[in-house]
């Protein structure tokens, strides 16, 4: 994990330190291990020292670097204690402004409910907003966007300013409205986005030569029309619960992780890490 608030020589150093070499400071980084090494000659050239001496691909601190670093470690353990009490509401409250993106049934079922317990410690500026590009987030017209992985490297986001966080998993399965009988309903599903791919590829096999009759935009609408009792389909299971009449004619049937993504050069702040860790626990009661 990088240390916010370290100039970016002074983290390469600090790992190279801890790591040995420069392929296991670019690991804990995130970046490539011939930037590493530029940024260690950098400081090299900068004091006219040499920093390290090498013993094959292991990098050793010389006695001049072991100097630097008794005071390199003391500063990136003051500034992670100022992080996680930040990340945890100890420190005083600051304001602050977040905007946040997700799909609509993650924002009102989950995350709007949720906002009092992200509020009542820390004065923030909250803004729920659709679903937005990875490149709108590295641009920062968003600070945290929760996103689900809907087949595996579905999901592409800038690797080098983006940070991708697993923080839950959202569960399917076929619901229908109860005292109905499942196997002469005809199914409903969402209309086909590209966001969705895995869903409609099981929705697809799931009605098989029948195929869909009612197709709709939104998850809310399609748990209305099985309350109903018209129809059954595949919902995920935090959006069924809130509909007393739906019942589960499957056991899950799909699991697709959610991610939250931030930009990197502000994955560890305060508030954004608070905010992360809200997400989370919010997503981790409800599905």
């Amino acid at each position: 994990m990088g240390i916010m608030g370290l100039q970016a020589k002074w983290s390469a150093l600090l790992y190279v330190a801890r790591c040995g070499t420069l392929s296991g400071a670019a690991t804990e980084l995130k970046l490539d291990a011939t930037t590493v090494g530029r940024r260690i000659k950098l400081l090299e050239a900068e004091y006219g020292r040499a920093l390290f001496a090498k013993n094959g691909r292991t990098h050793l601190p010389t006695a001049f670097c072991k100097d630097i670093l008794v005071n390199l470690e003391s500063a990136a353990t003051s500034i992670q204690s100022a992080q996680r009490k930040l990340a945890d509401g100890s420190a005083e409250k600051t304001w602050g402004n977040l905007k946040i993106s997700a799909r609509p049934y993650i924002s009102d079922h989950i995350l709007a409910p949720a906002l009092p317990d992200l509020l009542k410690k820390r004065q923030l500026r909250v803004e729920l907003l659709p679903q937005s590009s990875s490149l709108a987030l590295s641009q920062g017209a968003v600070d945290l966007a929760i996103k689900i992985d809907d087949l595996p490297k579905g999901i592409t986001w800038d690797v080098k300013r983006v940070d991708a966080e697993p923080i839950g998993k959202l569960t399917y399965s076929v619901y229908f409205c109860r005292d109905q009988n499942p196997t002469t309903l005809p199914w409903v599903a969402l209309n086909e986005v590209p966001e969705m791919r895995t869903g409609t590829a099981m929705m697809d096999k799931l009605a098989g030569k029948a195929g869909v009759q009612i197709r709709v935009r939104h998850f809310e609408a399609m748990a209305q029309i099985l309350a109903s009792g018209l129809t059954k389909g595949l919902l995920p299971d935090c959006v069924a619960r809130r509909h007393p009449l739906l019942v589960p004619a499957t056991g899950a049937l799909l699991a697709q992780p959610i991610v939250a993504l931030s930009r990197r050069n502000e994955a560890h702040s305060g508030s954004l890490e608070r905010c992360k860790n809200w997400a989370k626990d919010a997503l981790l009661r409800e599905l």
